[in-house]
């Protein structure tokens, strides 16, 4: 008679054998993840979204190009293996409404297209995530299809661990699956507000010498939206170490400088979009649009230093001016050194005159020149100042450029234009022209000042009693305008205009009152004559609230939503002030700065701002 083991020895064997399956399993699974998953198979996402058929032949945002035809689950061609679909949600007209679905990541042959399967994740958009592998039958035994599947056997019923997500109407998603095997991946969802932008164009710096920044250019389709983010990512040794630099976008046109390297190294640089900020590193994983020369990249070698030479100077400003004889007035010029100009010191070198004559003639046959300082940089260039009223002891009209040199090089003359100016040619970069006058007797000058403090005004006039009050031009030197009016001993009324072609104006003194200034019998000039403007006939942009109280006393405050850096320079362009600003209200101490018009401006990932200020 045949003897039944025990029920213990039986309960034994079955844990033998599903060891022996789960090793087998198991070592499927570990030859399996050792490359990329089968290219020709793809990645599909069937889910909820879709009536869970797979592939996803109804709708193609969800379906691999490798087995339905015009399926949007591509995979990327370079960088890190990775699979990336764009799609649109909207109530109507969109590749899906929103709402809440559950879905999976799958993978296999048409036969059974959902043997491999990532899942168990929540989606939290703008992250990657870890999606857990498994190895399924591949086919089961599921419920019947849905009506319209016409009895198709690739339906895919949901798991009980099915990945979820909640999709919102007008929005844009873009997921990234990595490709690295059949293995534990991650995954990305980035949404945004309108359909990603394709960046059209990326710049080559042309020559770059050692030690100096490259500036290179990011162009796209159309201005992106908030959400995106353009990065120009940066290597110089061959991508073991890479950097990625947030552009600063305007519009459809942006710009980011890469730093200066030695002579010798090779820079490689591509663009890229993602809706993740301050990214260092899993650029691919995190981009939504790449342009990268097709693959190959962008590049450039550094050169050493070439001999120095003035490469560009101008008369900077101003234009033209009206002094009384013995009245200051201050003339700048500017000049380029590539590689030494634009520093805390002038170019070593580097000399600056300005020059006079009472002909309108080329300045190369002028005998006058006065030695001009220093007074800081702008930008790349060097800036130079010289006062030519005192210069000048008689009335009369005078023509006036600026003069350089460089060690014992050629003299280099600089000529104004409203464009910035150039080598002086006498068409288009041409004398300044000063007119001065004598005081008239039994008075005394007076010089009155307007500060714009809006940078906005175009066309500022004064008027009161001393003019009959009748609006009469000033001068416009960088938002600072003067007029010096010879006045008897007595009390005047009066303020200025913004002349913008109406009949009276727009009046610039806050309040619609009048300013007032007394001259003594002795020449003593009391009361107000200068006046700083907050007033334009412009509207400030909404996002000017950021910034208060301006007018400023010392302390200013910085109201944004996001990281960022603030530099505040003169009206000359020299910087002054500089630091990082983080979310909320930011504290900038302006205590050190004299009294007068500063320039701000304020970086961030997303944008650039640009804000006048005045210094009581």
């Amino acid at each position: 008679m045949k003897k039944n083991l025990p029920s213990f020895s039986k309960n034994a064997n079955r844990v033998i054998l599903l060891t022996i399956i789960s090793f087998i399993f198991q070592s499927i699974c570990g030859l399996k993840s050792q490359a990329q998953i089968i290219q020709t198979e793809g990645i599909n996402m069937p889910g909820s979204w879709n009536a869970w058929l797979n592939p996803p032949a109804n709708n193609l945002a969800f379906a691999n190009s490798m087995q339905v035809t015009n399926g949007r689950i591509i995979k990327m061609p370079t960088g890190a293996s990775r699979w990336q679909t764009i799609f649109s949600v909207a109530a109507s007209g969109a590749d899906l409404s929103g709402g809440s679905y559950q879905w999976k990541f799958t993978s296999g042959p048409l036969a059974t297209p959902s043997i491999n399967v990532w899942s168990d994740v929540t989606v939290a958009m703008n992250q990657l995530q870890s999606y857990t592998f498994h190895l399924t039958s591949g086919t089961s035994a599921p419920p019947p299809p849905p009506s319209g599947h016409g009895g198709n056997t690739n339906y895919a019923p949901p798991l009980t661990n099915n990945n979820s997500v909640v999709l919102t109407n007008g929005k844009w998603y873009t997921v990234n699956w990595e490709d690295i095997g059949y293995i534990n991946c991650r995954a990305i969802f980035m949404q945004t507000s309108a359909q990603p932008v394709s960046i059209a164009s990326v710049s080559l710096p042309g020559t770059v010498i050692a030690n100096t920044a490259a500036s290179i250019t990011v162009s796209t389709s159309q201005p992106k939206s908030p959400d995106e983010i353009i990065y120009l990512r940066y290597s110089t040794d061959g991508w073991i170490t890479s950097t990625a630099l947030p552009v600063a976008m305007s519009g459809s046109n942006g710009s980011v400088l890469i730093p200066g390297q030695v002579a010798g190294t090779t820079v490689a640089y591509y663009a890229f979009s993602s809706t993740l900020a301050n990214l260092s590193a899993d650029f691919d994983l995190c981009s939504i649009k790449v342009l990268n020369n097709a693959g190959a990249n962008y590049s450039y070698t550094v050169e050493g230093t070439p001999i120095p030479v003035i490469t560009w100077a101008n008369l900077q400003l101003p234009a033209s001016g009206s002094i009384e004889t013995g009245q200051a007035f201050n003339v700048f010029g500017q000049a380029l050194i590539p590689g030494l100009t634009g520093q805390a010191v002038a170019a070593p070198g580097l000399q600056a005159w300005i020059g006079y004559s009472s002909s309108n003639s080329s300045p190369e046959t002028w005998p006058n020149w006065i030695q001009a300082d220093y007074t800081g940089a702008a930008g790349s260039y060097d800036v130079f100042k010289a006062d030519l009223g005192s210069a000048i002891p008689y009335e009369g009209i005078y023509y006036y450029a600026t003069r350089f040199q460089l060690n014992s090089g050629p003299y280099l003359y600089g000529g104004y234009s409203t464009s910035g100016g150039g080598f002086w040619d006498g068409i288009n970069n041409v004398s300044g022209e000063l007119t001065i006058t004598n005081p008239l007797p039994g008075t005394f000058p007076v010089l009155f000042t307007i500060i714009d403090g809006t940078l906005k005004n175009t066309n500022i006039k004064l008027k009161g009693d001393m003019t009959a009050w009748l609006p009469v031009s000033m001068t416009n030197l960088n938002h600072t305008w003067t007029l010096t009016r010879d006045l008897a001993p007595g009390t005047y009324q009066w303020g200025a205009i913004e002349d913008d072609g109406t009949s009276g104006g727009i009046w610039l003194i806050d309040g619609g009152g009048n300013l007032s200034v007394n001259v003594s019998a002795t020449g003593n000039i009391s009361g107000t004559v200068t006046y700083t403007t907050l007033i334009t006939g412009l509207d400030e942009p909404a996002s000017a609230y950021n910034v208060f109280p301006n007018p400023t006393s010392g302390p200013l405050f910085v109201n944004l939503p996001v990281r960022g850096i603030y530099l505040i320079s003169d009206m000359m362009g020299k910087n002054l002030l500089q630091g990082n600003i983080e979310p909320g209200n930011q504290h900038i101490d302006m205590g050190s700065c004299s009294p007068g018009l500063y320039h701000l401006e304020i970086r961030s990932a997303n944008f650039t701002r640009h804000y006048s200020l005045v210094r009581k």
